[in-house]
């Protein structure tokens, strides 16, 4: 099954200030799709672009609302609604970052390790020429 479809796997994503607190509170993220990820990237760079802060705040969470699944470690009931109680907007710009690097990062991981179980565990087979 694809990742992105799969619901059991999820990343959780840690703010750069948080990095060395424990417990990190976290956020976690779901995996997305292209589709879900290019309407991501345009909702961020509307929000960037916006001038006015109740409209960038609204394409943030609108952003938001497509990979987040839920937090841990922060002390509010999970909804995307309550992540303008929760973060600074400094915080709310560096979970744009951080949940497409550290999605982006584990995805390659999960991928790396099945590619090096998958060569472990199969002998080479040669592979047939290739007719001209």
């Amino acid at each position: 099954m694809p990742i992105a479809l799969d619901n059991s796997e999820t990343v959780d994503v840690v703010l750069t200030l948080d990095k060395n607190k424990t417990p990190q509170p976290s956020f976690t993220s779901k995996y997305m799709t292209c589709r879900e990820k290019m309407k991501y990237n345009k909702l961020i760079l509307q929000a960037r672009d916006e001038k006015d802060d109740e409209k960038i705040a609204e394409l943030l969470i609108k952003a938001f609302a497509i990979p987040l699944v839920g937090w841990k470690n922060i002390n509010k009931d999970f909804s995307i609604e309550n992540i303008q109680d929760v973060l600074t907007t400094g915080e709310m710009w560096d979970l744009t970052y951080e949940i497409s690097h550290t999605v982006m990062m584990d995805e390659l991981t999960k991928k790396n390790l099945a590619l090096q179980s998958q060569s472990n565990g199969e002998k080479d087979v040669a592979t047939p020429p290739v007719s001209a």
